[in-house]
């Protein structure tokens, strides 16, 4: 009886939420390595061109390097980014 208790409290500690990992912050892992100031500018030279999410999310879309092109067509994915580096909606 203690098991199946158990078992359950756990499945439900799972589904909701208690046991999952932080979200991985995307700029970090998708953008940083190549924006570092060499290769691309970085989110600090980024956030004083793009003032919005809307204008960072065109230019990604239209000059975008082909390295980006997981983000190019992924608009929600674009906007979380700029979130994360500073851009207002």
């Amino acid at each position: 009886m203690v098991f199946v208790l158990l078992i359950v409290l756990l499945t439900f500690a799972a589904m909701s939420g208690c046991s999952r990992k932080p979200e991985t912050k995307l700029w970090s892992n998708l953008c940083a390595a190549c924006h570092n100031g060499k290769t691309a500018p970085t989110s600090d030279v980024i956030r004083d061109k793009y003032r919005t999410t809307e204008e960072f999310a065109v230019a990604v879309k239209a000059r975008g390097h082909r390295c980006m092109n997981i983000l190019k067509n992924d608009n929600s994915l674009i906007r979380k980014v700029a979130r994360e580096i500073g851009l207002k909606d």
